[in-house]
This record gives C-alpha cells, sequence and structure tokens, in this order.
C-alpha cells in the first residue's frame, strides 16, 4: 500500500527486539594505557578538547579520559511468537447453534408439560377424578 514496506496490520506487534542489560565496570590496566599512549598517542591528541578539561597527551590523561565499551549479549536465545487462530467462524456457528438447540429444546418441552398440566388441571375440577381412572397416575 503505497509503496511501504513495514506497514504492520497485526493486533499485536509483528516484531519487537528485547535485550537485557547487565552493568559491569572495571579499570584499564596501566600496560594497557601504557601501550595505548606509545602506538596511537598521536592520533588521540587529535581528539582532545582542552575547553572541556579532556586531553590526550599523557598516560594520566588517557587513564582518565579514556573508557572502553564492551557490549554483550546476556543470552543467545531469540524468541519467535506466532499468532494462530484456534476458535474460528465455524467453532462460533456450531457453538451457538449448540445453545440454541438447547434453549429451543427445553422450551418444546417446557411447552408440552405446561399444556399437560392445563389439561389434567381442567380434567380434575371439570369431572369427577373418579371416572377418569388415568389421571390418578398423574402426579
Amino acid at each position: 500500500k503505497g509503496g511501504e514496506e513495514n506497514e504492520c496490520v497485526c493486533d499485536t506487534a509483528c516484531e519487537e527486539k528485547n535485550y537485557e542489560a547487565s552493568i559491569s565496570s572495571a579499570t584499564i590496566s596501566d600496560n594497557w594505557v601504557d601501550s595505548v599512549h606509545k602506538n596511537v598517542g598521536g592520533f588521540l591528541q587529535g581528539f582532545s578538547q582542552p575547553d572541556y578539561n579532556v586531553t590526550y597527551s599523557t598516560p594520566d590523561d588517557i587513564f582518565k579520559n579514556l573508557m572502553v565499551v564492551e557490549i554483550l549479549f546476556t543470552s543467545m536465545q531469540k524468541t519467535q511468537v506466532n499468532e494462530v487462530i484456534t476458535y474460528d467462524l465455524g467453532n462460533l456457528f456450531g457453538d451457538v447453534g449448540g445453545v440454541l438447540g438447547l434453549f429451543l429444546g427445553a422450551s418444546v418441552f417446557t411447552i408440552i408439560e405446561f399444556i399437560l398440566f392445563c389439561v389434567i388441571s381442567c380434567a380434575k375440577y371439570c369431572c369427577k377424578a373418579t371416572d377418569l381412572g388415568w389421571l390418578e397416575l398423574m402426579p
């Protein structure tokens, strides 16, 4: 749509990246500072900012102003979440039909029982119950 490749129409996020972070720190070794000063000290002086009190002219300056950053993943596991439809339209129609069948079936039996009750009540009060032996079997 409109040339957009990253357009997402999912209910949940299509892509999500989470990284667990951990912080650790250690001081730089004196041997490493001396090695850096000997090998690339002249190059580092180009990055000096005397206005901000950041210089790289001596090993002590490198020790104070240089930092080594290592970014490590805490885990190499990847989690993938897939959305799968398990309750579709056919299941919905089946459930609705089952409930309707239950209620309609119950209501048909209720109507038949109500008609039978009315007939028996009228027969008991209109006619003599002793003449109708089959009514004695009814509750």
